[in-house]
């Protein structure tokens, strides 16, 4: 690890969290090289203005990056030129869901999950929430972007689609997204900037040496 990543990990307390740590750093140094001919241990990051982690101008990669974990799972998106926002999400967390969605979800959004049946409801709210932090992680503003501030429609058979309210003033057709369950728990989403007209996600299984947790 770089100095700054060993002092984020000496600041955890608990062997799960340094556990989770070393194995990001791992998964995404690993994939990386896979796409680049550079050893996984010399790797070197720079954050953005609002903490997105991106390769090192130095290594004059073409590679984009974004990496999540949650209990049970860590993933790490990768792609050519242009950004991508990646998050995993666990519904087998306990959180009171409406509340949360009554703070931080758009009105439009709220009204769906509550038309939905009660047993509906996690997996609901856990794909819209995967999807928005993986498109404000694509935007590399972090909060900055309300949650409220945009509507991802994903109902129906179409592709998800992305409503912006005034606060965003970019084109909402410029974006694709991706979404689906990874394990039965798992939500997971991907956001990238539109390239081409499909959003082709290809989910590759960890490499054999590393720990499957």
């Amino acid at each position: 690890m770089s100095p700054h990543e060993r002092a984020r990990y000496e600041r955890f307390r608990g062997d799960r969290l340094r556990h989770d740590f070393l194995m990001a750093r791992a998964l995404v140094r690993r994939t990386l090289s896979r796409y680049a001919d550079v050893a996984p241990e010399d790797w070197t990051f720079e954050l953005g203005s609002h903490g997105k982690p991106s390769i090192a101008r130095r290594h004059g990669s073409r590679v984009r990056f974004n990496l999540s974990h949650t209990r049970g799972m860590i993933a790490c998106a990768v792609r050519l030129d242009e950004e991508v926002g990646l998050d995993v999400e666990t519904s087998a967390r306990r959180n009171d869901i409406t509340r949360i969605a009554d703070r931080f979800f758009s009105a439009e959004e709220v009204r769906a999950l509550r038309t939905l049946p009660a047993a509906e409801h996690p997996a609901r709210f856990f794909t819209y929430w995967a999807l928005k932090e993986a498109y404000i992680k694509a935007r590399g503003l972090g909060l900055a972007i309300p949650l409220g501030a945009f509507t991802f429609r994903v109902d129906g058979e179409g592709p998800i689609g992305i409503d912006l309210d005034e606060r965003i003033t970019e084109d909402p057709g410029g974006w694709r997204f991706d979404h689906r369950w990874a394990t039965e728990v798992h939500s997971l989403a991907v956001a990238a900037p539109r390239a081409t007209d499909e959003l082709e996600v290809r989910v590759h299984p960890p490499p054999s040496s590393l720990p499957a947790s």
